[in-house]
């Protein structure tokens, strides 16, 4: 065994556990994760990141090899072997990992697919969670229905609302399920097949009554019906205080430029979301209203200190009121959080613009099309798989 200490191994660019979205930097903190979150760890053996960064980053060449063995070498005994490697867990430790492999490899092969699946869509990694559907799908071609509606939903997240439809309307074929039918009939109005999405929602026999009303008021919306789409989204509201409705109806107020209304009944809603703080500070930017618009925002940090995105908001807000020093200290306290946001990276960028510091504004902007590339470049090789 060799203790290879986090000092002399560690990396700047984190390896991101997709099922967990927990940064590593080091051996240490990935065995702990291997360790902790065994099944959410399994990942490492299904592409070749985990052992590039192990490579590339860490200069583990020889352990990497460990994970990749032959063929006939099961992922236990790899798993296993690489971590008997190192001497952070102790023997009772690695047989705590066997045991816990052991029992993860007893369910069914649909279970654990379906499971990783349902992980990764929470971390909002789509893609990977449509291959691990898919692979689900394999092995119990009886839960098509289950599985085309969730792919259809990881769909609908990446804005593909063409083939979210076709796997919507595929589910539906197979099992009259009143949630497939609404995740179709939202779609549907997704797509302005309005026809379409109100008569799916006449089939609706469910008890949702939050849902249904929610998507009537959406085609109301579509059809610019804009009273009774109001009406009919804040009786969606009564039943629960949902802030996607609650947004909703600030659009409408704000497509109409009733700025004021727009205001009153989202502070009026008195729920506390990152999102309702981030755009009743939108509302006062297009006022040109920048101090209430930064007041409104750090209320919201209260709540919600580790939010990228309401720090990113603080920068843009400090930015557009020409407080550049207050908008450069945001935007980092935004990155610290999450270093590959494209929209701190860009706001980072915008901030040097207007500071005039053009080698840093283009060192920013660089940045920022590295996280695109490689985003575009994940998602061609996901498709491939």
């Amino acid at each position: 065994m060799k203790l290879i200490l986090s000092s002399e191994n560690f990396s700047n660019i984190p390896y991101i556990f997709s099922a967990t979205n927990i940064r590593v930097y080091s051996i240490e903190e990935a065995i702990w994760h291997i360790f902790n979150y065994l099944k959410e760890s399994l990942e490492i053996f299904d592409d070749d990141s985990f052992l590039n960064w192990l490579r590339d980053k860490l200069g583990l060449y020889e352990e990497a090899k460990i994970l990749e063995g032959d063929s006939d070498d099961g992922n236990e005994k790899k798993l296993i072997d690489f971590l008997r490697k190192f001497s952070y867990l102790n023997e009772y430790e690695i047989e705590e990992v066997k045991k816990k492999f052991s029992e993860f490899s007893n369910l069914g092969e649909y279970e654990k697919n379906k499971e990783k699946g349902d992980k990764l869509y929470r971390a909002g990694k789509y893609q990977k969670a449509v291959y691990a559907y898919s692979n689900a799908l394999k092995f119990d071609i009886n839960k098509e229905s289950v599985i085309k509606n969730n792919i259809g939903l990881c769909c609908m997240q990446c804005g593909d609302y063409e083939n979210a439809a076709s796997f919507f309307e595929q589910a539906y074929s197979i099992d009259k399920n009143p949630i497939i039918l609404l995740n179709y009939v939202e779609c549907c109005i997704f797509l302005n097949y309005i026809d379409r999405a109100e008569y799916l929602l006449g089939l609706y026999d469910g008890n949702d009554s939050f849902s249904m009303l929610y998507l009537k008021g959406l085609i109301a919306l579509k059809k610019r019906e804009y009273k009774k789409s109001i009406e009919t989204l804040k009786l969606a509201i009564d039943i629960k205080k949902d802030a996607s409705a609650i947004l909703k109806i600030s659009d409408i107020f704000i497509k109409q430029r009733q700025f004021e209304n727009a205001v009153k009944f989202l502070e009026e809603c008195k729920i506390s979301s990152p999102v309702i703080f981030k755009r009743l500070s939108e509302i006062y930017c297009a006022q040109r209203n920048y101090s209430s618009a930064i007041a409104t925002i750090q209320k919201g940090l209260i709540y919600f200190r580790n939010n990228a995105e309401l720090w990113t908001a603080l920068a843009k807000c400090c930015r557009l009121n020409l407080n550049f020093n207050m908008a450069e200290g945001a935007v980092c306290k935004a990155l610290s959080i999450n270093s590959e946001s494209e929209a701190a990276n860009l706001e980072l960028a915008r901030i040097k613009k207007s500071q005039g510091k053009s080698e840093k504004y283009h060192q920013s902007l660089n940045k920022c099309l590295e996280i695109i590339k490689n985003k575009y470049l994940y998602d061609i090789e996901s498709d491939e798989k």
